[in-house]
């Protein structure tokens, strides 16, 4: 087995120069010191993301971890320049050709068979020559060999990641990719860091380099600017992940907004390598106070236009933080590395009549496509359902009766939304909802719910194959025809094609307090229905996988373990004395993002839960917390 993951990897593209000279400070002029501190990564230019690694056991290429050792090496000078002995740092092995072959194997540090030249080829890359033999590392058959290989062979140029500042070429090639960096300091040559929770904040302030999470940020281009955002990767903040400018002047972290107090302009110097920051609230410089806080400061004589020597900054050991995403399935094996946020949502405050009655809450939430939350709100009492929604700066409502409505009979509930199509169960039928400015129903797609089946709870996805949008009830499914969309194209009125025919399930789906949500596993082809709160669980999911046959007319459900989500701090939770925290008790539902992320959503009991004039609705995000583009 390799090491565990390693906690300071440290990830750069070295310039020849700069290899060099970062080895011998760092370790003095003698290679034990570096060996312990820096590792890096040798990636193959013909190939990208194919690195040379031990994890087989023997030397080869291929695509890696991030926490594999096996693909961690350290480059230790020798005292001939730009010749280094290169090191496994999970066998502490060398490279070498002692034996013939390319292996990994203890060698004596005088073979020349274990000493390799490295040949700056470009900006970036280099070829890396074998001192005995002449010979070159490539990987033109497809292998990693030794051999002769012409300076024009991309396959024997390689990219060095793990030593020395970035400079402005690599950061700008990165940006899009999503890299974390270590943030050098320059009054003690420090790391920047986000601080433990004080009761108020986690502040951004100076600390001695640990290699660990709360040191490392990633810059994330702001869209249409030359701007970027500083992400925090330190675990426990929750939604205060980017680092902001408050009005006092102070850096700390809080929740994404759209405010320039979270966008930063790079203000790169001469040497290429150096920056400052200047933050968005005045223009001015982030800097080092001399107690270790980072502040919003002015440049040289007062003015914004050239920073002062504590307001200059260097980025070190870069790291690409973007994962594949993985089936759904795979992300709900592993709640726990979730990220939990809040979505903030305006106040309403109690209303006048039968909704005053602090008994009443929220019974059923939806995410339309553009990210609109949709609350059944019951507020105005017998007889009526209440869908509520923020849109355009207000609160939207729409309040419809009860189809056969009986007295005692209970309100609305469960609700999931496929774009701005939403079902809502209540209490006897599938309603169906199209919500923009205003609410339009479409009651020639009312369904009633089967007899004997939970009439409170409906989940609703598309399948992007088959074009067809699914609606699944505990003890029954129903699609609709392939290729129609609900509206007519060009207009806002159904499609008159567009209906929902029966798909029979093999068992039942398990009772949701929240409702459910369907969602659609693109990697596995597969639905799953997840139950949000069964036995009235708060934090609990039971996920249930629906396999559809070959004709699509019956689908086949396999219950797999149940998950418990973890609950936010009660500090951020946003409760107002009546237990109504975001859960599964009130409300629930889940999506797909566009990168395959899941997010899984839980409902506040009532939307004047206020803290802070706001409505919390509670957000898991699972999955890697940074994706790739395809």
């Amino acid at each position: 087995m390799r090491s565990p993951p390693p906690m300071n990897a440290q990830r750069a593209s070295i310039p020849l120069r700069s290899l060099l000279v970062s080895l011998l400070l760092v370790s003095g002029g003698g290679a034990a010191a570096a060996a312990a501190e820096t590792f890096v990564r040798i990636e193959n230019r013909w190939k990208p993301g194919i690195e040379i690694n031990l994890e087989s056991g023997s030397v080869s290429v291929s695509r890696t971890e991030p926490a594999w050792w096996s693909a961690d090496w350290v480059f230790e000078p020798t005292g001939v320049a730009n010749t280094y002995r290169i090191k496994n740092r999970w066998k502490n092995t060398y490279l070498n050709v002692e034996q013939g072959p390319l292996e990994a194997s203890a060698v004596p540090p005088a073979y020349a068979s274990s000493q390799w030249l490295l040949e700056p080829i470009e900006t970036d890359y280099y070829r890396i020559k074998n001192v005995w033999k002449g010979t070159y590392l490539h990987v033109e058959t497809g292998k990693l060999e030794l051999g002769a290989s012409t300076a024009a062979w991309h396959s024997g140029h390689w990219l060095l990641t793990g030593l020395g500042p970035v400079n402005r070429t690599q950061f700008e090639r990165r940006l899009p990719k999503f890299y974390s960096y270590e943030i050098k300091e320059p009054t003690r040559g420090e790391r920047l860091a986000v601080g433990a929770w004080d009761g108020a904040n986690h502040n951004l302030l100076r600390w001695s380099a640990n290699q660990q999470d709360d040191q490392r940020f990633v810059f994330m281009a702001e869209p249409g600017s030359t701007k970027v955002r500083l992400q925090t990767l330190r675990s426990d903040v929750h939604e205060r992940t980017f680092v902001g400018i408050t009005s006092a002047g102070t850096a700390i972290t809080w929740p994404e907004t759209g405010e320039t107090s979270q966008q930063f302009e790079i203000v790169w110097q001469p040497d290429g390598v150096s920056f400052a920051l200047r933050e968005g609230t005045r223009n001015e410089f982030l800097s080092v106070h001399s107690n270790g806080g980072a502040i919003r400061w002015s440049g040289t004589d007062g003015k914004n236009d050239k920073p002062k020597a504590d307001q200059i900054f260097q980025l070190l050991a870069p790291r690409a933080e973007a994962q594949k995403p993985g089936s759904l399935e795979d992300q709900l094996r592993d709640v726990s590395k979730a990220s939990t946020y809040f979505v903030q949502i305006p106040y309403l405050p109690v209303q006048s009549g039968a909704g005053s009655n602090v008994g009443l809450h929220i019974n059923g939430l939806a995410i339309t496509g553009d990210g609109t939350v949709v609350v059944n709100y019951p507020w105005h009492g017998d007889r009526k359902g209440d869908l509520y929604w923020w849109k355009e700066g207000d609160w939207k409502t729409h309040a419809f009766d009860m189809i056969d409505y009986t007295s005692g009979e209970r309100y609305p509930s469960g609700m999931q939304a496929v774009d701005d199509l939403v079902v809502v169960a209540d209490n006897k039928y599938m309603r169906f909802f199209r919500l923009g400015a205003t609410a339009v129903e479409f009651p020639t797609l009312a369904m009633k719910f089967p007899a004997g089946v939970n009439a409170e709870i409906v989940g609703m996805a598309r399948h992007p194959g088959q074009d067809r949008i699914y609606v699944v009830t505990r003890g029954i499914m129903y699609r609709s025809p392939a290729g129609e969309p609900f509206l007519s194209p060009g207009t806002q009125s159904l499609n008159a094609n567009f209906s929902f025919s029966p798909v029979s399930i093999d068992q039942a789906i398990a009772f949701g307090e929240a409702g459910l949500a369907l969602v659609y596993d693109a990697t596995t082809g597969n639905f799953l229905c997840l139950s949000l709160g069964p036995n009235h669980e708060s934090f609990k999911v039971k996920i249930h996988r629906i396999v559809l046959d070959a004709a699509g007319t019956s689908a086949t459900v396999t219950e797999l373990p149940e998950q418990t989500l973890a609950r936010a701090p009660d500090s951020q939770h946003g409760d107002d004395g009546l237990g109504s925290g975001a859960s599964f008790r009130w409300g629930g539902t889940a999506r797909v993002l566009s990168d395959g992320r899941l997010e899984i959503y839980a409902a506040p009991k009532r939307l004047d839960n206020v803290a802070g004039n706001v409505s919390k609705v509670l957000r898991w995000r699972l999955g890697p917390r940074f994706v790739a583009a395809p």
